[in-house]
């Protein structure tokens, strides 16, 4: 058999000429009755091809200097491609990263350079038909701008969050004090809602914070309803970001009081109070908030908590009404407190706002026990029980004291077990005096809880909460977008 050769520009050519053939619909068709498998290149998406992404008007409008991508059909238009995911996820972590180092090295707002930039990857996302990593970013970005807004001096900051937030300024100041309690106080009306961003004026050592914060009324602790808003994780260096806040059930005066730790002697700490109507508190707030009972004895208070609740406070998980307690910024896991006294374990799965068709609530509430220090009792029964505490602790302290020296000097088994037994009358001994004193009254307190437990049950049972807003989807949302963003 003889060999022909054919120059290699023919064999191109009819290449070229073969691949150029187009296959008519009903040999299409046929093909694939015939089981055969037919692949037709157009504008259709390859199979496992991501979603092709929405292109914003102001992107088309732009100059044509980057590639054109070319749409077939009778009618096509030439359309600028947008930045990959990859360039928007790198390019966000790069921006928080500037913002974070930013905030590190001085007590400046952050560079609104930076923030615009922020906004305008926002934007993007949301153009590539990414929303929950947009939503994250652009939480992000509100985080970046309170902390901004914290920054400033006491006249400019109260504008700038209420620029964020909305609301009203109703008061606003500076304390000093390390070490030992500070205060400021305002006055507080029914029906609204009051939060706070307290900020050290300087930042003198990575060691400087406010220690604890509370909101105090003591005409009439029970009226108000007390929350905190914290969005976790933070860069090193940076406190975490937090809203201290309250709802008030009646007009009554407020005392908020801080503990103050720094190096020096001249910071201090700023604050302003927002004022919002309970109806009208922002969602920015609702979206992490976290109630706090007045303390753990509080049954008043705890009653209102659950049956007429912070707004956006209460969800639903495993059955019953909740209220997460520590809800991390960026965290699939929380932990939840739930209507029946239960500390449960949930995911952000888990969480609705749609009550579920059957209650599961446990047939007896659960309870923290009152405070036994008086400094964290707020509520009259929570005063009363950690003064008796605190004095049954102080009548035993010098007996407990000796018997531990006792335990710790002895050389031999005698001496030791000798030791054990004056241990264990000194303690038989407390148990007794305290089963006379001041448990009592804290069997008492609980039958007070029993009762209110069975209105809430009640009220769930007649009136499931409703929201007017999906809380438990935007933190999934949140969720996702975070992941979509992960390196």
């Amino acid at each position: 058999m003889t060999r022909v050769k054919v120059p290699m520009v023919l064999l191109l050519a009819a290449v070229t000429a073969a691949c150029s053939v187009r296959i008519p619909a009903m040999a299409l068709v046929a093909a694939s009755k015939a089981g055969g498998a037919v692949e037709r290149r157009s504008s259709q998406q390859p199979s496992g091809a991501a979603e092709p992404r929405a292109v914003p008007r102001a992107v088309e409008q732009h100059s044509s200097s980057s590639r054109l991508t070319r749409t077939e059909g009778p009618s096509s238009t030439a359309v600028k491609s947008l930045p990959p995911q990859e360039d928007l996820r790198g390019a966000a972590k790069a921006l928080t990263r500037k913002l974070d180092a930013a905030l590190n090295e001085s007590n400046a707002p952050p560079p609104p350079e930076l923030l615009a930039e922020l906004d305008a990857t926002v934007a993007k996302l949301e153009a590539s038909n990414k929303p929950d990593a947009a939503a994250y970013l652009r939480h992000v970005t509100l985080t970046y701008r309170l902390e901004g807004a914290a920054r400033l001096p006491l006249a400019a900051s109260g504008e700038a969050l209420t620029q964020q937030l909305g609301g009203r300024v109703v008061a606003s100041g500076e304390v000093r004090g390390k070490d030992k309690p500070v205060t400021f106080a305002f006055k507080a009306q029914a029906g609204k809602c009051y939060s706070t961003f307290p900020h050290l004026k300087a930042s003198g050592s990575r060691d400087d914070e406010i220690k604890w914060f509370f909101y105090d009324a003591p005409k009439d602790n029970a009226a108000l309803q007390r929350f905190r808003v914290s969005w976790g994780r933070r860069a090193p260096g940076l406190p975490t970001l937090v809203a201290e806040g309250a709802c008030s059930l009646s007009a009554v005066e407020v005392i908020a009081t801080a503990q103050l730790s720094y190096v020096g002697s001249s910071n201090g700490m700023r604050y302003t109070v927002l004022e919002h109507d309970r109806e009208r508190l922002p969602t920015a707030l609702q979206l992490f908030i976290e109630p706090m009972a007045s303390d753990s004895c509080d049954v008043k208070n705890w009653l209102s908590l659950w049956t007429n609740p912070i707004p956006g406070s209460v969800l639903y998980g495993e059955g019953v009404p909740v209220m997460p307690t520590a809800l991390a910024f960026d965290s699939h896991w929380s932990t939840a407190r739930s209507a029946d006294g239960r500390e449960l374990r949930v995911t952000r799965d888990a969480l609705s706002v749609a009550a579920p068709r059957a209650m599961q609530f446990a047939r007896q509430i659960q309870t923290q026990g009152c405070p036994r220090d008086p400094r964290w009792a707020h509520s009259a029964d929570g005063l009363r029980i950690a003064t008796c505490w605190a004095g049954l602790d102080s009548n035993f302290k010098s007996r407990f004291k000796d018997v531990n020296r006792q335990q710790a000097n002895a050389t031999d088994i005698f001496t030791k077990a000798d030791a054990n037994r004056a241990s264990a009358r000194v303690g038989t001994a407390y148990d007794s005096a305290a089963d006379r004193s001041c448990q009592p009254m804290e069997d008492a307190v609980y039958v007070k809880f029993e009762s209110a437990f069975k209105k809430v049950v009640d009220f769930y049972l007649a009136t499931p909460v409703s929201a007017s807003w999906n809380r438990a989807e935007a933190l999934r949302s949140l969720e996702r977008g975070e992941r979509e963003l992960a390196p």
